[in-house]
């Protein structure tokens, strides 16, 4: 049996989606920068989670600066992360998301309009492209957005982190701010149209400067990021009672 709020995602979310994913393609069309889109995403990130009875605290937001760029290297464990990121963090951001929602009619069709990258991972020369599109964006001013593990770990369990991010913050010289996603699995189930209320934690930790350009120096921001992940993890009943922590 549907639960309530899947009914409301059908019902609600799914029209809501249908209408932003229309007029952000029309504000598209005229702002090419990609600025009147994001502001359509963050509207409709926010639509979300209030609908389906989503709520996030936000731990650490004074570790970034709004008028600062950054590699936001993030975990991903549900559906629902990429309206809380939008929803959340307060930076001019451009998401890599996989090229697979390039295909979902109107609202796919917004991405390619708007000034979000769409990797193929299963391509590498294309996959490459994308990188460089987002190293593009990175000296236009613009903060970039990376689900760092690559895929959705079904128990929310820190996964290994894939190298792209990393990649891309020592060869712009950009730091990673890393976020950490506790709790979004238990939202929505993977492969299942399944969908529930409940409680998300955001921790923002301060940001970590790459030190070089070579192999080792990527390796080394990765396993670094990882950690930060994994302490945030594992220690995840600290935030209960940590002051600092905002709601939306």
């Amino acid at each position: 049996m549907l639960s309530f709020r899947t009914i409301l995602f059908f019902l609600v979310v799914l029209p809501y989606t249908f209408l932003i994913s229309i007029l952000s393609s029309l504000a598209s069309l005229v702002d090419r920068s990609g600025n009147a889109y994001l502001k359509f995403a963050r509207v409709w990130g926010k639509g979300c989670l209030w609908v389906l009875g989503i709520k996030v605290h936000i731990f650490g937001e004074h570790h970034y600066h709004e008028n600062q760029v950054y590699v936001i290297a993030s975990n991903h464990a549900s559906m629902a992360d990429i309206p809380i990121i939008l929803a959340s963090i307060r930076l001019n951001l451009r998401m890599i998301a996989k090229a697979e929602l390039g295909k979902i009619p109107f609202f796919g069709w917004s991405l390619w309009l708007g000034d979000f990258i769409l990797i193929d991972r299963k391509n590498k020369k294309k996959a490459l492209a994308s990188l460089e599109e987002a190293k593009e964006k990175i000296c236009s001013g613009k903060s970039i957005h990376i689900f760092a593990d690559g895929t959705r770990d079904v128990e929310g369990k820190i996964q290994p982190l894939k190298q792209g991010a990393f990649n891309l913050a020592c060869r712009t010289n950009t730091p990673v701010l890393p976020v950490t996603i506790l709790g979004s699995h238990r939202l929505t189930e993977k492969k299942s149209f399944k969908i529930h209320c409940g409680e998300v934690l955001l921790a923002i930790d301060a940001p970590l400067y790459p030190k070089g350009h070579s192999k080792e120096h990527i390796l080394e921001l990765r396993e670094n990021t990882y950690r930060v992940f994994l302490s945030n993890y594992e220690n995840r009943s600290k935030f209960n009672v940590l002051k600092g922590v905002k709601n939306i």
